[in-house]
C-alpha cells in the first residue's frame, strides 16, 4: 500500500482493509486481560488510542487532508509498530518467553 499510488481505487480498498483491521485488534485486545488478575494494562491505552485515532485518520482522508492523513497513518504506523513491538518482548510475557528461554 505505500508503494501504490495514492488515491487509487486500490489504494482506498487496502485502506479500509487496514484501518478495519487495526480496529478489529484493538476491540480484541479488550479481552485478553492475562495480567493484573484479570485487569487492564498499560499496552491497552495503545489500542485505546487505536480505537480513536483511526476514525480520526478516515475522516481526514475523506476531508481530502492528505498531509493530516500522511501524518496520522505514518504516526499510527510507527507508533502502534514501536510501542506494541516493545510491550510484547518483555521477559514475562508470552512472545517474550517464547523468544528468549
Amino acid at each position: 500500500m505505500l508503494w501504490r499510488a495514492k488515491g487509487s481505487a486500490s489504494h482506498r480498498v487496502l485502506g479500509w482493509v487496514w484501518a478495519l483491521a487495526m480496529l478489529a485488534l484493538a476491540a480484541i485486545s479488550f479481552d485478553i486481560r492475562m495480567s493484573k488478575s484479570g485487569g487492564f494494562s498499560l499496552i491497552h491505552l495503545l489500542s485505546l488510542w487505536v480505537v480513536i485515532a483511526v476514525p480520526r485518520l478516515i475522516w481526514r482522508a475523506r476531508r481530502h487532508d492528505v498531509k493530516g492523513h500522511r501524518a496520522m497513518v505514518r504516526g499510527l504506523s510507527i507508533f502502534a509498530l514501536l510501542v506494541a513491538g516493545f510491550f510484547t518482548f518483555p521477559f514475562h510475557r508470552m512472545l517474550g518467553v517464547w523468544l528468549f528461554q
